[in-house]
């Protein structure tokens, strides 16, 4: 799924993909590769390091819920691409692109 969302945004002038994640670190180097991208087998150290405005979280129901917090948690904006994760985790997500969530 991730491939389709990065086919999506190099159709949009406005939008510049400068880093991704992915677990595998081959499909990381691909994805990073094709795209034009920096590539981080963990999106723990891509938040830490990277300047961003907007993360888009792509990923499994198992790791969705922890990758959604820590962006909110670092005050990025959200684009939450699933519908598995907790109403609370929705509502900081949401709270973070309207740049309202303080994390405690």
């Amino acid at each position: 799924m991730a491939l389709a969302h990065l086919e999506g945004y190099r159709q949009l002038d406005q939008v510049t993909v400068v880093a991704g994640a992915d677990i595998r670190a081959d499909r990381a180097r691909m994805m990073g590769e094709r795209y034009g991208f920096t590539s981080y087998t963990d999106y723990r150290e891509m938040l830490e390091r990277e300047q961003l405005n907007l993360v888009a979280v792509v990923s499994t129901v198992a790791s969705h819920r922890e990758a959604v917090e820590a962006a909110a948690d670092r005050g990025l904006h959200v684009r939450n691409e699933s519908s598995a994760v907790s109403g609370e985790v929705r509502r900081r997500a949401l709270a973070a692109v309207l740049g309202v969530y303080r994390s405690a």
